[in-house]
């Protein structure tokens, strides 16, 4: 209020200062009388008939005097500085008295000039033509302006119909809407206008005029380049379905139509507001009703049965807000919501619940969707809608369904209920930023954070995930992977990845190990103190007998053409549609013509090119066909077309000619590890070369520290070595030990034995 009140006493004060009366223009004014140097006053201060007359005359004179000198017959005196006299001027002690037809100064008492006066400016000065004014801080402008500054503003505006009157303790302020000419005038109604305000002491009291015009609101705006658009042409075909008036067919049909039901259903309310600034205030609009309590201290709204919030300073110390869900009928469906922050405990709590798409809100959601898009997509839609109305056991309206916007019209107005099943509710938010969540029922979805525990739990439909800092474990599963961990010192650690097996290559019959990059499912366990499990990892070899590299490429080759033929389909369309263009092309100068030409021979360039891309992808294609036909399985080029489609060859291409391998791992890289293949070979190693073997077909071998212990095997033959200086030798039934060569040997062979001893055989 006191802000208001400042600022009104400076924009009074300031406009009668400078504008709305006598300045001090004149009394500055100290010109010795020379000719053409005097000058016509401003307009404002010249606005009576006999000033008006007088200046026209100096104007006249004026433009004369510019082209001539005056005669010997005008008057030139020149007694300056104690009498001057120059045509109509006259001074007389100059500078403290002059005078000329609009009026004297006898400075510094008093000035004149037109209608305008002044005693001892700028105490005082009045102007008699628009009986404005001010003597010292009283001001006046009548009929419409009063002040006594500071104690007291009364201001009218009639053009605008509206009053003002300030004092220190009281101020008042009025308008005069008048609601009747928007019944005799095509323009936009204002959804409200003030009208009146009023302040006493530390109390307020205002009121707002809102107008209504119940189903025809849509009347209230006007745009006088369109007025009368497509949209509000489909209300009245909507509105007038079924009644004895006709849908104007023009502009001034829909604006006599408008006029009329203005008249007809305007309605206004008067709305009161009020309070105590700084302390308390109330608000009441249409469907709406707010208060506050002090500047920040408190506020609330309620918005009908479907809004409500308060706070108390703003969000800083809480902050809370409800809203009601709408009606699936309705265009723009919100779900209820629950919201809670506080910045001060810094935490947010919300809570939002949707309908479930079942049921008469499925048919509605789905009549929606039907609604969209223009005249010719509603009328191929039409069927389904109808069939859509039959599932409502409705008739369908055809009066007043005509196009997409008049059917969602007829939903919003005929499914406003909330009686409909909903949702399970989602919860998310934060308390204290330390603690995080989302709790969402309907999808299956949980997530948590605790900030000070370090620890995460995710969790969808068919996925999960947890990890935690201080337990130093991690979990992450879905329907192609299981990941579970515990940190060291103890370490527990399983692993499943699994992935299509025909976006893996395929490799030989003979292949042992292929990367992980090409595993078609991993699996992986890892124990106490490095000791671990590296699991199982799979892949896809081609089945004895048939040629892998082969095979491989009619796998790929299938994709690469999937791809090839939608990216060849997409340049033919593109390239006719620029031919279409170039051909339609009317050219109006030489240079667009040869523009036209060179566009045709870069056409022709790139159809070339699309032509021997073609045949290059036709032969691929017939080569492949003709591979993988060797491999039992036949398509067409239809069949490639469709990703799926394309997807159910490359299927059926593995199940005939495929089988999975695998390869397991166990132990440690450091330590031990052995390495088992899918044919029974394996490798192994203890401290690397502190002992390891291997077998490798009918090939076995086995060390420990090279010499100390050895051990190869092939069939039935086999080597042994032992630390120190013995040797074995074996081959089926024979075999040979030796030890330090022929210091001693023993051989059997045939049944039969022999040897040294001391180098001596026997």
């Amino acid at each position: 209020m006191k802000k208001t009140f400042a600022v009104s006493l400076f924009a009074f004060a300031l406009i009668f200062l400078l504008s709305g009366c006598a300045s001090s223009e004149r009394m500055a004014r100290l010109s010795a009388g020379i000719v053409d140097e005097y000058s016509v006053p401003k307009s404002y201060r010249t606005r009576s008939e006999k000033y008006m007359k007088v200046t026209q005359k100096q104007l006249k004179d004026r433009s004369a005097a510019k082209q001539k000198i005056g005669d010997l017959n005008e008057s030139l005196v020149n007694i300056w500085p104690f009498y001057f006299r120059s045509k109509d001027y006259f001074s007389i002690l100059w500078p403290f008295i002059d005078f000329d037809p609009y009026g004297m100064a006898i400075r510094p008492l008093y000035n004149q000039e037109g209608d305008d006066h002044s005693i001892l400016f700028p105490l005082s000065s009045w102007n008699t033509a628009t009986n404005s004014g001010w003597v010292l801080n009283t001001i006046w402008s009548y009929p419409t302006t009063y002040m006594f500054l500071p104690l007291f503003v009364h201001h009218e505006v009639k053009n605008h119909d509206i009053f003002r009157m300030y004092t220190p303790l009281y101020i008042q302020e009025v308008k005069y809407p008048d609601w009747e000419q928007y019944k005799t005038k095509n323009q936009w109604i204002p959804g409200n206008r003030p009208l009146s305000k009023l302040y006493i002491l530390l109390w307020y009291y205002n009121v707002e005029q809102y107008c209504d015009l119940g189903k025809w609101n849509f009347l209230r705006y006007y745009n006088p380049k369109k007025p009368y658009d497509k949209w509000k042409k489909n209300e009245l075909i909507y509105h007038l379905a079924g009644t004895n008036e006709k849908v104007p067919t023009n502009e001034k049909e829909y604006n006599a139509f408008r006029l009329k039901k203005i008249k007809e259903n305007l309605k206004i309310t008067d709305y009161p507001n009020f309070g105590i600034p700084l302390f308390f205030s109330y608000k009441k609009i249409p469907n709406e009703t707010s208060w506050r309590g002090g500047p920040l201290c408190f506020f609330g709204s309620k918005n009908g049965d479907k809004f409500f919030e308060w706070d108390i300073m703003g969000a800083i110390i809480a902050a809370y807000e409800n809203r009601q869900r709408n009606a699936p009928g309705n265009l723009y469906v919100r779900p209820d919501k629950t919201k809670y922050d506080s910045i001060l405990l810094l935490s947010s709590i919300n809570t939002t619940q949707n309908y479930k798409d079942t049921g008469t809100v499925k048919i509605l959601n789905t009549l929606k969707k039907l609604s969209h898009g223009g005249i010719a997509t509603f009328h191929r839609n039409l069927p389904e809608i109808k069939k859509q109305f039959a599932l409502l056991k409705k008739d369908f309206p055809a009066d007043r369904i005509k196009n997409g916007e008049t059917l969602k019209m007829y939903l919003q107005e005929h499914y406003t209920s909330t009686d409909y099943p909903l949702n399970p509710k989602r919860y998310h938010g934060f308390t204290g930023m330390m603690f995080f969540y989302d709790f969402d029922k309907q999808n299956n979805d949980t997530f948590w954070f605790a900030l000070p525990l370090l620890t995460c739990y995710s969790a969808k439909k068919d996925s999960s995930t947890f990890w935690s800092v201080p337990l130093l474990s991690f979990k992450d599963t879905n329907k192609n992977r299981d990941i579970t961990g515990i940190m060291p010192p103890f370490v527990y650690f399983h692993r499943t990845d699994r992935y299509e097996p025909w976006t893996r290559r395929i490799n030989p019959q003979t292949t042992k190990w292929v990367n992980e990059n090409q595993s078609c499912e991993t699996e992986g366990l890892y124990s106490l103190c490095g000791l671990f499990f590296r699991g199982k990892h799979s892949f896809m070899v081609a089945k004895a007998g048939l040629d892998a590299k082969k095979l491989e490429k009619v796998r790929a080759n299938l994709f690469e053409l999937h791809r090839e033929q939608k990216y060849l389909a997409d340049r033919q369309v593109r390239l006719n549609k620029e031919k279409e263009k170039t051909k339609n092309w009317k050219t109006k100068t030489k240079i667009e013509y040869y523009r036209r030409m060179i566009k045709i021979e870069e056409e022709k360039i790139a159809t070339d090119k699309l032509e021997r891309d073609l045949l290059k992808y036709k032969k691929k294609l017939n080569d492949t066909q003709t591979n993988a036909k060797t491999f039992g399985v036949t398509f067409t080029e239809k069949d490639i077309k469709q990703y799926n489609s394309m997807l159910e060859v490359v299927k059926k291409l593995f199940a005939i000619n495929t089988e999975i391998r695998a390869k397991s791992d166990i132990g440690n890289g450091l330590f031990f590890r052995k390495e088992n293949y899918y044919n029974g070979d394996y490798k192994w190693h203890l401290l690397g070369i502190l002992a390891n073997g291997e077998k490798n077909g009918a090939m076995e071998y086995i060390q420990v520290l090279h010499f100390l212990y050895r051990h190869r095997q092939e069939g039935a033959r086999s080597e042994t070595v032992y630390f120190p200086f013995i040797a074995i030798k074996k081959d089926g039934k024979d075999s040979r030990f030796s030890f330090m060569g022929r210091i001693f040997e023993r051989t059997i062979r045939n049944g039969k034995s022999s040897g040294y001893i001391l180098g001596i055989p026997y």
